[in-house]
């Protein structure tokens, strides 16, 4: 978590136009080489840990924390790319 604390802003007449609020965005990463390691024994490279394996699990998980449908996860990590994105509903007002 990288605090960010950038202050309020104000108009000519002293009313608040923006202030500081907390948004946490996080990631996905969907690409299983993101996260491959390599063996000390054989000096090959194998899957690590951290990328998403199983999305019916990750989307079911992450919809009880997040504010989204877990069809909606499931379409984000689906995609065919490196890392997926969810950004809190905040941030995208």
């Amino acid at each position: 978590i990288v605090p960010a604390s950038r202050g309020k802003i104000y108009d000519a007449t002293g009313q608040v136009l923006a202030e500081n609020t907390t948004v946490y965005d996080m990631y996905a990463v969907l690409d299983k080489k993101a996260t491959r390691v390599k063996d000390a024994k054989t000096g090959k490279y194998v899957a690590g840990s951290g990328h998403v394996v199983d999305k019916e699990a990750t989307a079911d998980k992450l919809s009880q924390v997040i504010n989204m449908s877990k069809e909606d996860i499931l379409k984000r990590l689906d995609k065919k790319a490196y890392q997926v994105e969810f950004i809190s509903d905040k941030a995208q007002a």
